[in-house]
């Protein structure tokens, strides 16, 4: 007993192993989706705004799950086979065929294609690496079905209108997932240890099984589709079937797809069921079935091409980044495969290959090897040098994809603002408070929550906040939402109307389809020599910002962005006289250089002082290198929004490359503190005499508003500090710490939130010198994003304390949104945003509704309308 044990296991690890190197490239694949889909919060807001409005993106999501759960489980047997893993050598012979595709009548595609068969009769499969290669399609479906659990799981919280736990539906998934693996795995072990003597009444069962299951995909997808009522718990419930369907559709495939024939023949001739398994005989072909796939590939090429034209056009991509992203995976998983295939099979000693399409070929023929042909020779040239180019250009060539433009520098003082003017005009503020204002990074969410704040608070202070404001700071989407509003002031003013249009017109965008298309797409390919010089197109975010610009500018038609220099563009804002007061408060662009450094673009012309202002900074607005240039205004935003690994970091010729200030300060508050500082010392302290200083923060950090909420439980003598910190492996407790951006902007929230609390002995007027504010983007919190926040868990009891604590701050946004009270049927109105490029419709009914009876937003408007004319000094 313990010998056949000992047998089993060591086979069972051997399966494992093969399977391992063989399925090496679809576990990439896999895990890749795994890391975009689970690890980007955006992702989930793809999926909802598919649910909510995008159809068609659903339907070809749908189409690709399919395709990659076949593709990926497929192309594994090549390399199983060719590298002769278990004992399969000389057992295999392999075949060239040419697949053909005739375009038009008259152009042909053809290449060639090795189709494998087993010549050996005594030789064994291996059952185990057949179950795992083909459970690799199952975890595709598995992968996709958590996705959606994932995406509505926050709607599902509060509410019970399913009838159990969240919990308990995370158990069914799971449980599911196993039934088609072990269905398949009984099957396959009866059929090939010959335990069923009549294999063919078998396949015809599972062929009537697979009918059903196909048919009722059929009918719950287009149910979907038609439905308007799928973002709802009962469209959650039909989503899930309608994958779960696919799932046994796939097994019964399997299963079948080799044994049709004998099931058409089984058949009574009066049997409808012969009409579908005419279909299936097709596929039985193995040359037919690889056809398949190669067609796949070209749609999905067609798809690319256009995408890409598409963004460069400005043209609606028809599809959001979810699709997009399984596109290119797919093509660019089908090319490896076929290449890897290729070289393994060419190169494979396990027998000669036989070209069957070689209609002379004798058995007197001596027999050639095939990577001993022109053909193989070609492609290996081929290859070759496409990897050498992509060597060279990656260390040696001089990549332009991603350099930004640089425009004359403006110094003529009636078309740009100096220091000595701006001080003038700061210094004629009447009110005793005047403020700061800087935004946290995060995406959309970030720019569209900061111009929505900025509107709300405005339209709610008769426009005089701004008026009181003395400088803009931001950092990754935050900085951008600073630079859209400060257009929206040159092209608008104080146009309520029209700012409000503009601005949901602005949020609702998508910028995220076109950045995946450019990131796997043209700037791929611009990075290989001589595509490295440029070509005359921009990268991908030179294309976002053309559509910022042309809601803001109102030229929908325009593809090439404004080359109005930064300062000049921003003195439209200061000098646009329909707010009656000809005033635009200072705005910093932040930029993060590779050499630990800043980059800044202030709004106003420096006397020379800018270094003592920012220190540790490049002034990018007046180029040291070459004083008459400058950065246009929106290639100069553009800098400020390229985070980490997503975005290209900008460069610029002769300075260096810039990325996205979140890795310094995710803030802006830096930028702020440093104009403060200046201006306190530069004026010895005049200008801010009898007067209130207030530095608002605009957040949208899910982490930082629980971070808030921690603090004020402190305050409850709830010590958070009693947790049970879970124990991690040192490489991942660098990592976070490395990857945390909040280090800087927390130091700076505290050293605000203390100099606040200080008295000033010079100030009798008002109550404090400084005060901070912190506008925060409300978010559900449970507690279990409590003990993932705190890396730990909390006892029983003080679980129980945290959730009461939790109530009345949950219950304020429930009784916003009704997110609670919607029924089973009913679609939700409201999704929490996400870090994204792209907001659906209820996530940004969401933050707006997180607009009204906001306390953080209601002290700065109190601050603004409190404020009294200074007294005489």
């Amino acid at each position: 007993m313990t010998e056949i044990v000992v047998t089993f296991i060591r086979g069972l690890r051997r399966s494992i192993k093969d399977f391992t190197y063989s399925s090496f490239l679809s576990l990439l694949v896999i895990g890749i989706i795994l890391l975009i889909l689970f690890k980007m919060d955006q992702a989930y807001t793809m999926m909802v705004y598919m649910l909510e409005e995008d159809k068609f993106s659903l339907f070809l999501c749908f189409i690709y799950v399919n395709a990659l759960a076949l593709t990926l489980s497929h192309y594994p047997i090549y390399t199983y086979y060719s590298k002769g893993f278990n004992k399969s050598k000389g057992a295999v012979s392999w075949e060239v065929k040419k697949v053909r595709f005739s375009f038009f009548r008259r152009y042909t595609l053809s290449y060639p294609y090795f189709i494998y068969s087993i010549t050996k009769k005594d030789y064994k499969m291996s059952l185990a690496a057949n179950i795992l290669r083909y459970t690799l399609g199952i975890f595709i479906y598995a992968v996709w079905v958590i996705f959606i659990y994932k995406s509505v799981r926050p709607n599902l919280l509060f509410n019970e209108h399913l009838g159990v736990s969240l919990q308990a539906i995370a158990w069914i998934i799971g449980v599911f997932f196993s039934f088609p693996i072990i269905i398949y795995a009984i099957l396959k072990y009866r059929i090939v240890k010959n335990v069923i003597t009549d294999k063919t009444a078998l396949y015809t069962k599972i062929t009537r099984y697979y009918f059903l299951a196909a048919l009722l995909s059929a009918l719950l997808l287009t149910y979907i589709l038609l439905s308007d009522t799928i973002f709802s718990r009962y469209g959650f419930i039909l989503v899930m079937l309608c994958t779960y369907c696919m799932m046994f559709c796939y097994v019964f495939f399997r299963l079948v797809r080799s044994n049709t024939k004998d099931v058409y023949d089984n058949l009574d001739k009066k049997n409808k069921l012969r009409l579908f398994i005419k279909v299936l005989i097709y596929f039985q072909d193995p040359l037919h079935y690889l056809k398949v796939f190669v067609f796949i590939f070209i749609i999905s090429i067609i798809w690319i091409v256009y995408w890409n034209i598409a963004a460069l056009l400005g043209i609606s991509l028809g599809g959001n980044v979810i699709p997009i992203l399984l596109v290119y995976l797919y093509a660019y998983y089908w090319i490896i495969a076929n290449i890897g295939k290729y070289f393994f099979v060419a190169n494979s000693s396990l027998t000669v290959l036989q070209n069957l399409d070689t209609a002379n070929q004798t058995e007197t023929q001596p027999e050639k090897k095939y990577y001993q042909t022109k053909t193989y020779k070609l492609a290996y040239l081929g290859i070759l040098t496409l990897s050498i180019l992509a060597i060279y250009s990656f260390f040696f060539a001089e990549q332009k994809t991603h350099e930004i433009e640089t425009v004359a520098n403006v110094t003529d003082p009636n078309i740009i603002v100096t220091e000595t003017d701006f001080i003038k005009a700061i210094q004629q503020i009447e009110k005793d408070r005047v403020f700061f204002v800087s935004s946290y990074g995060g995406g959309l969410k970030a720019n569209a929550w900061t111009i929505n704040v900025l509107q709300k608070i405005q339209e709610e202070t008769n426009h005089n906040f701004l008026n009181q404001t003395i400088s803009l700071s931001g950092a990754s989407g935050g900085s951008l939402g600073l630079a859209i509003y400060t257009g929206l002031y040159a092209e608008y003013g104080t146009n309520d109307k029209e700012l409000r249009e503009t601005i949901d017109a602005i949020s609702r965008e998508d910028y995220a389809s076109a950045d995946l298309t450019f990131t796997l797409g043209l700037d791929l390919y611009r990075k290989v020599w001589p595509l490295t010089n440029g070509i005359g197109l921009q990268d991908r975010s030179y294309y976002s910002m053309i559509k910022y610009q042309n809601y803001i500018e109102s030229t929908p038609h325009k593809n090439i962005l404004n080359d109005l220099a930064y300062r000049a563009y921003w003195a439209k804002a200061f000098k646009n006289k329909e707010s009656g007061k000809g005033y635009f408060p200072s705005l910093i662009m932040n930029t993060a250089g590779v050499r630990a450094n800043r980059g800044i673009l202030w709004s106003i012309k420096d006397n020379n002082t800018f270094d003592a202002i920012f220190p540790n900074s490049d002034n990018l607005a007046d180029l040291y290198k070459n004083k008459d240039k400058t950065l246009p205004y929106y290639q100069a935003v553009s800098m400020t929004n390229r985070f980490p690994g997503l975005s290209p970091a900008a460069k610029i010729k002769g300075y260096g490359h810039y990325m996205d200030a979140g890795v310094i300060d995710n803030s802006g508050l830096l930028g702020n503190l440093d104009v403060y500082n200046y201006l306190k010392a530069r004026t010895k302290d005049s200008l801010f005499t009898n007067k209130k200083v207030v530095f608002i923060d605009i957040i949208n950090s899910k982490d930082l508003y629980l971070d808030h909420l921690l603090q004020k439980f402190i305050e409850d003598n709830f010590d958070i500090r009693t947790i049970d910190e879970s124990e991690k492996d040192n490489v991942v407790v660098n990592l976070s710490t490395a990857l945390n951006y909040n280090k800087i902007p927390k130091y700076l929230s505290d050293l605000f939130t203390s100099w606040g609390r200080q008295s000033d002995s010079k100030v009798e007027t008002i109550e404090g010198n400084i005060t901070y504010y912190p506008i925060f983007l409300p978010h559900k919190i449970m507690v279990d994003d409590i003990e993932d926040f705190m890396a730990g868990t909390y006892s029983d009891t003080e679980k129980e304390l945290l959730y009461k604590l939790l109530i009345p701050y949950n219950n304020k946004i429930l009784s916003e949104t009704d997110t609670d009270k919607v029924g089973f049927f009913e679609n939700w109105t409201y999704y929490e945003p996400t870090l994204s490029r792209h907001m659906g419709k209820s996530s940004y009914c969401y933050l707006q509704s997180m607009l009204d009876n906001n306390e953080y937003i209601e002290n700065v408007i109190n601050e603004v309308n409190n404020s009294k004319s200074t007294p005489p000094k």
